[in-house]
Protein backbone atom coordinates (compact mmCIF):
# COMPACT_ATOMS: atom_id res chain seq x y z
CA UNK A 1 0.00 0.00 0.00
CA UNK A 2 1.08 3.46 -0.86
CA UNK A 3 1.92 6.24 1.49
CA UNK A 4 0.65 8.95 -0.75
CA UNK A 5 -2.85 10.34 0.19
CA UNK A 6 -5.36 9.20 -2.58
CA UNK A 7 -6.99 12.76 -2.59
CA UNK A 8 -5.04 15.99 -2.96
CA UNK A 9 -6.60 19.43 -1.95
CA UNK A 10 -5.72 22.62 -1.15
CA UNK A 11 -5.20 24.23 2.49
CA UNK A 12 -8.10 26.46 1.08
CA UNK A 13 -10.11 23.65 0.19
CA UNK A 14 -9.50 21.69 3.41
CA UNK A 15 -10.51 24.33 5.48
CA UNK A 16 -13.71 24.90 3.48
CA UNK A 17 -14.65 21.30 3.69
CA UNK A 18 -13.72 21.00 7.33
CA UNK A 19 -16.54 23.81 7.92
CA UNK A 20 -18.87 22.59 5.61
CA UNK A 21 -18.58 19.45 7.71
CA UNK A 22 -18.97 20.65 10.94
CA UNK A 23 -22.63 22.93 9.92
CA UNK A 24 -23.75 21.56 7.24
CA UNK A 25 -25.53 17.80 7.73
CA UNK A 26 -26.28 15.41 10.02
CA UNK A 27 -23.95 12.34 10.44
CA UNK A 28 -25.71 9.80 8.51
CA UNK A 29 -25.80 12.01 5.42
CA UNK A 30 -24.21 10.71 2.38
CA UNK A 31 -22.71 14.48 1.93
CA UNK A 32 -21.44 14.05 5.66
CA UNK A 33 -19.99 10.60 5.19
CA UNK A 34 -18.46 11.67 2.00
CA UNK A 35 -16.62 15.00 3.81
CA UNK A 36 -15.34 13.27 6.08
CA UNK A 37 -13.63 10.42 4.35
CA UNK A 38 -12.55 13.54 1.84
CA UNK A 39 -10.74 15.15 5.28
CA UNK A 40 -9.65 11.77 6.56
CA UNK A 41 -7.76 10.90 3.54
CA UNK A 42 -6.46 14.22 2.18
CA UNK A 43 -3.07 15.64 1.65
CA UNK A 44 -2.75 18.91 2.26
CA UNK A 45 -1.00 21.10 -0.59
CA UNK A 46 0.16 24.64 -1.24
CA UNK A 47 -1.23 26.47 -3.72
CA UNK A 48 2.12 26.77 -5.67
CA UNK A 49 2.76 22.99 -5.17
CA UNK A 50 -1.05 22.12 -6.88
CA UNK A 51 -0.71 19.99 -10.09
CA UNK A 52 -2.45 21.56 -12.91
CA UNK A 53 -4.78 18.30 -13.40
CA UNK A 54 -6.29 18.96 -9.74
CA UNK A 55 -9.92 19.31 -8.96
CA UNK A 56 -10.17 21.99 -7.19
CA UNK A 57 -12.49 24.60 -6.10
CA UNK A 58 -13.77 26.86 -8.52
CA UNK A 59 -12.77 24.34 -11.19
CA UNK A 60 -14.66 23.76 -14.25
CA UNK A 61 -14.68 20.20 -15.03
CA UNK A 62 -15.60 17.98 -17.67
CA UNK A 63 -16.62 14.52 -16.33
CA UNK A 64 -19.15 11.61 -16.71
CA UNK A 65 -21.72 9.37 -14.25
CA UNK A 66 -21.33 5.93 -15.28
CA UNK A 67 -20.82 5.47 -19.19
CA UNK A 68 -23.22 8.23 -19.63
CA UNK A 69 -22.45 11.30 -22.04
CA UNK A 70 -19.49 14.27 -20.78
CA UNK A 71 -20.93 16.68 -18.65
CA UNK A 72 -18.82 19.91 -17.76
CA UNK A 73 -19.46 21.82 -14.57
CA UNK A 74 -18.23 24.36 -12.65
CA UNK A 75 -17.17 23.21 -8.75
CA UNK A 76 -18.60 26.12 -6.68
CA UNK A 77 -18.62 26.27 -2.23
CA UNK A 78 -21.49 28.02 -2.16
CA UNK A 79 -25.54 26.73 -2.75
CA UNK A 80 -26.60 30.78 -3.89
CA UNK A 81 -23.96 30.57 -6.45
CA UNK A 82 -25.52 27.45 -8.09
CA UNK A 83 -26.72 28.23 -11.66
CA UNK A 84 -28.78 25.38 -13.19
CA UNK A 85 -26.68 23.44 -15.37
CA UNK A 86 -23.39 25.26 -14.81
CA UNK A 87 -21.95 24.59 -11.71
CA UNK A 88 -22.46 21.86 -9.06
CA UNK A 89 -22.44 22.91 -5.10
CA UNK A 90 -20.06 21.17 -2.93
CA UNK A 91 -23.01 19.71 -1.05
CA UNK A 92 -23.69 18.05 -4.12
CA UNK A 93 -21.86 14.38 -3.59
CA UNK A 94 -20.81 14.56 -7.82
CA UNK A 95 -19.28 17.80 -6.77
CA UNK A 96 -17.42 16.75 -3.45
CA UNK A 97 -16.48 13.47 -5.11
CA UNK A 98 -14.90 15.00 -7.59
CA UNK A 99 -13.23 17.67 -5.87
CA UNK A 100 -9.36 16.32 -5.12
CA UNK A 101 -9.24 13.86 -7.68
CA UNK A 102 -6.84 14.22 -10.78
CA UNK A 103 -7.75 13.96 -14.55
CA UNK A 104 -8.28 10.31 -15.44
CA UNK A 105 -9.24 9.15 -11.63
CA UNK A 106 -12.64 7.71 -10.60
CA UNK A 107 -14.43 7.72 -7.53
CA UNK A 108 -17.66 5.96 -6.27
CA UNK A 109 -20.37 8.24 -5.22
CA UNK A 110 -23.98 7.69 -3.76
CA UNK A 111 -26.58 10.07 -4.79
CA UNK A 112 -28.99 11.67 -2.71
CA UNK A 113 -31.42 9.01 -3.04
CA UNK A 114 -28.63 6.31 -1.65
CA UNK A 115 -28.06 5.36 -5.13
CA UNK A 116 -24.16 4.51 -6.35
CA UNK A 117 -22.64 6.14 -9.21
CA UNK A 118 -19.35 5.80 -10.73
CA UNK A 119 -17.64 9.43 -11.70
CA UNK A 120 -14.89 10.01 -13.92
CA UNK A 121 -13.39 13.25 -14.34
CA UNK A 122 -11.83 13.72 -17.96
CA UNK A 123 -10.58 16.87 -18.32
CA UNK A 124 -9.68 20.14 -16.35
CA UNK A 125 -11.15 23.17 -18.46
CA UNK A 126 -10.04 25.62 -15.63
CA UNK A 127 -8.58 25.66 -12.25
CA UNK A 128 -7.81 28.88 -10.69
CA UNK A 129 -4.78 27.95 -9.37
CA UNK A 130 -3.18 27.62 -12.61
CA UNK A 131 -4.63 30.39 -13.73
CA UNK A 132 -2.73 32.29 -11.21
CA UNK A 133 0.37 30.93 -11.97
CA UNK A 134 0.02 32.01 -15.51
CA UNK A 135 0.89 35.74 -15.21
CA UNK A 136 4.15 34.99 -12.90
CA UNK A 137 5.28 32.40 -15.97
CA UNK A 138 4.36 35.11 -18.88
CA UNK A 139 6.71 37.85 -16.87
CA UNK A 140 9.50 35.34 -17.37
CA UNK A 141 8.76 34.47 -20.74
CA UNK A 142 9.33 37.04 -23.92
CA UNK A 143 7.20 39.71 -24.29
CA UNK A 144 5.29 38.85 -28.10
CA UNK A 145 5.35 41.98 -30.71
CA UNK A 146 2.62 44.13 -30.16
CA UNK A 147 1.15 45.59 -33.36
CA UNK A 148 0.47 49.38 -33.54
CA UNK A 149 -2.43 51.29 -35.36
CA UNK A 150 -0.51 53.57 -37.28
CA UNK A 151 -3.66 54.88 -39.39
CA UNK A 152 -6.90 54.34 -38.18
CA UNK A 153 -8.40 55.25 -41.97
CA UNK A 154 -10.45 58.34 -40.57
CA UNK A 155 -9.47 61.88 -41.92
CA UNK A 156 -7.81 64.13 -39.04
CA UNK A 157 -9.77 67.17 -38.65
CA UNK A 158 -8.53 70.21 -36.79
CA UNK A 159 -10.30 73.44 -35.42
CA UNK A 160 -9.78 76.59 -36.96
CA UNK A 161 -9.75 75.73 -40.94
CA UNK A 162 -6.15 75.19 -41.20
CA UNK A 163 -3.79 72.59 -41.29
Amino acid sequence: MSDQPSILMTARDYFILKSLRDRCCEAGDPVHRLLSAKLVSAGVLRGDEVPGDLVTLESRVAYRVGDGPEETRAIVQDERRNLVGLTLPLTNTRALAMLGLRVGESVAATTSEGDPEMVTVTRLLYQPEAAQRRPQEAQSAPRPSVLRLIHSGEPSHRQGGKA
